[in-house]
């Protein structure tokens, strides 16, 4: 009789330990910062329209983006964890005529590269940019 009270008691004591770890745990668990990282893309030259389009997506991974490419000046922004140093954003497009364009990268709001003004002169190339962390 005595053992199985001594037992009960120590499975009791074993599992307020084992909770009250776990709490513990996710206390001092600190979650990512979300960030916003905006593509521009923008041209003085009229009547252009992009034919292809490809920015830095959430993982970290090469996207490409199809709706709305007959559109300048357009924006991309997509919401995704604090890029972590050393990590590089890029954004590479082609239109469908010689034309300059320029290519903007912004993090929360905050233009981290410009590439001003790009000119392609043969729309079988690609303006493209990126930023380094």
């Amino acid at each position: 009789m005595k053992t199985k009270i001594y037992l009960k008691t120590a499975l009791a004591i074993a599992l307020l330990v084992v909770s009250a770890s776990c709490k513990d745990k996710n206390k001092n668990e600190v979650k990512p910062k979300a960030s916003s990282v905006t593509y521009r893309i923008s041209s003085p030259t009229a009547n252009i329209a992009l034919t292809s389009l490809i920015v830095t997506d959430s993982k970290g991974k090469d996207s490409t983006i199809t709706k709305d490419l007959n559109k300048l000046p357009k924006s991309v922004t997509i919401i995704r964890k604090a890029p972590k140093k050393g990590e590089t954003l890029s954004i590479k497009t082609k239109v469908d005529k010689p034309a300059s364009v320029r290519l903007e990268i912004l993090i929360n709001g905050k233009v981290v590269k410009d590439s001003k003004a790009i000119e392609i002169k043969d729309i079988k190339n690609e303006a493209k940019t990126n930023h380094k962390l």
